[in-house]
């Protein structure tokens, strides 16, 4: 092993060609080269040294080379162009800058005997000038013939943040505008003639309904990245059910169908009434678009202990290949592009309520329900 030159992080000491050489055919007779380059994303063996030693065809793909001989000894960082690799008195791993890199700090977690998944947000010299990457990185420990090498995949999540960004800034301008509108109209709604009160309080509905969605979206963006905090209180169920009820008779998709509560106990429970409504009106706007012209579809509540179980009923049929898959995500019985419904109750109601979602088909009748703790979800 070459001197240890100065470092401002991870050792800069490296191991020499020949050594490199021989690591490469030590890992090479492990018969994983054909298993790496069946991987769609790169992968790289590095030694105790953080050196390359063994990489796959996705990872010459990315570095626009036939093969590695010559980029093998060079540490991740040199591989990729980091703008910090000659910062450090050693190369990649050495500088200042390294300590705060998650690329390193996976190597060193994998050589240490630890599997390390980290992000790595590198600046680097790219064939258009400086170019940012956002990247995933994995480290696994592996020991052949005794010696300590760490397995490190890498994946370019650039497109990832870049899309969560985006919808932030979206979801942030669009509530504004939308907002501040709906706002407008509720000054103008309480001024106005009287010969313009339905046209404004239809308008400032339709306004309330499309905020609503929107917070929808977010709110259903941020469940799934686990970011969604429910804000649990006291509901009364039989409220809920009322505000669902009439928020949908009057609009087009009620009409020529009939709404029917059949009742509720009432009961308090512990939940969040936005997240509740949300799922409850989406099992109501899935029954009223599956049910036929002059049926009726029903809704209620029951209490059954420490639970109570809410229902939406309408009348008609689901085939036993729409039945397996109707909670999953983008699967939707109604077309293309739909299907966020079903998956959205049953992420919300599990993941964030304590409940849980079901539904059930039978003498020509389709009831979708949803089923909570009184008490509200367990603590974790």
């Amino acid at each position: 092993m070459e001197a240890c030159a100065d470092t401002h992080f991870a050792p800069a000491a490296r191991a020499p060609r020949e050594d490199i050489l021989r690591s490469r055919e030590a890992v090479a007779r492990q018969s994983c080269q054909h298993l790496a380059d069946a991987l769609p994303h790169p992968v790289m063996v590095l030694n105790g040294c953080r050196q390359l030693v063994f990489g796959n065809n996705a990872l010459c793909l990315l570095l626009g080379q036939d093969d590695l001989a010559s980029s093998l000894g060079r540490r991740p960082g040199e591989l990729f162009g980091c703008i910090h690799v000659a910062a450090g008195p050693g190369g990649c791993g050495t500088s200042e800058f390294c300590r705060e890199c998650g690329a390193v700090q996976a190597i060193l977690g994998g050589l240490a005997g630890r599997v390390e998944v980290q992000e790595c947000r590198m600046l680097r010299n790219g064939d258009h000038g400086l170019e940012a990457l956002d990247l995933r990185v994995h480290s696994v420990p592996f020991v052949v013939d005794g010696q300590d090498y760490t397995v490190f995949s890498v994946l370019d999540v650039s497109h990832e943040k870049r899309r969560r960004v985006l919808e932030r800034i979206f979801f942030h301008d669009i509530l504004n505008t939308a907002g501040g509108v709906c706002g407008i109209l509720s000054i103008l709604c309480d001024d106005a003639p009287k010969e313009l009160d339905e046209d404004l309080n239809g308008l400032h509905g339709s306004m309330e309904i499309l905020l609503e969605e929107i917070y929808s979206q977010r709110d259903l963006l941020a469940a799934e990245h686990g970011d969604l905090v429910p804000r649990l209180q006291d509901v009364p169920a039989r409220e809920v059910l009322d505000r669902v009820v009439q928020r949908f008779s009057s609009q087009p998709l009620a009409s020529r169908r009939t709404l029917e509560l059949d009742g509720c106990p009432e009961v308090l429970l512990v939940s969040d009434p936005v997240l509740l409504g949300r799922i409850l009106a989406n099992m109501l706007k899935n029954a009223l678009e599956a049910a036929p012209p002059g049926s009726t579809v029903n809704l209620g509540g029951e209490r059954a202990g420490d639970l109570v179980r809410f229902y939406v009923r309408n009348p008609g049929r689901m085939d036993a290949s729409a039945a397996r898959q109707v909670f999953k995500r983008s699967f939707s019985t109604k077309g293309r592009d739909r299907g966020l419904g079903t998956y959205s109750m049953r992420l919300l109601a599990e993941r964030y309520l304590g409940g849980q979602v079901a539904f059930r088909t039978a003498d020509d009748t389709v009831e979708f329900s949803l089923t909570l703790p009184v008490s509200g979800p367990a603590s974790e």
